[in-house]
């Protein structure tokens, strides 16, 4: 037997008002947080995890050969986008969770509201075929959200070659 309610709970507005002022909390200590298009997103060069080691191993050379350091590159803004981005990784991993178990439990009370109108809607149809008063309204209602894609229609039978 299915579980059909696996989440039974209620969010009160007083704890979802302390969670929307937890995330503005969160906006506020982040202020140079930047919005990318797409566009920008898809030009950047990018340190991504399969690039973590070059981060180490470059990192540590030019600390051992500062002489090779371009002279148009900051040091010590390369150590402060180190930290940033190492403070950045720290937040974004803890948000990545959170988002997963908020996306989750959403999705799965969406799925046990789904099953509940699937049910009423099939038992609505049940009821219309018997005649029950109001039935055929919900099943008119409802239908399309509900209706199957079409399948195409069979070829006609080739016919004989009549003499």
């Amino acid at each position: 037997m299915p579980d059909d309610n696996r989440i039974s709970e209620t969010l009160a507005p007083a704890a979802l008002t302390a969670i929307e002022a937890g995330f503005k909390m969160i906006r506020d200590n982040l202020p140079f947080l930047i919005n990318l298009t797409p566009a920008e997103r898809n030009a950047l060069p990018k340190l991504g995890d399969g690039r973590l080691a070059l981060d180490e191993d470059a990192y540590a050379l030019m600390q051992k050969n500062p002489a090779l350091i371009p002279t148009f590159v900051d040091s010590a803004e390369l150590d402060k986008d180190r930290a940033l981005r190492d403070s950045l990784d720290s937040i974004r991993l803890q948000a990545q969770a959170l988002f997963d178990d908020v996306e989750g439990t959403e999705m799965l009370a969406g799925s046990e509201m789904f099953n509940a109108y699937r049910a009423f809607y099939a038992n609505s149809k049940e009821a219309a075929k018997r005649g029950v008063s109001g039935a055929q309204t919900v099943v008119d209602v409802l239908s399309k959200y509900f209706a199957r894609p079409g399948r195409p229609a069979a070829a006609p039978a080739p016919q004989a070659n009549k003499p």
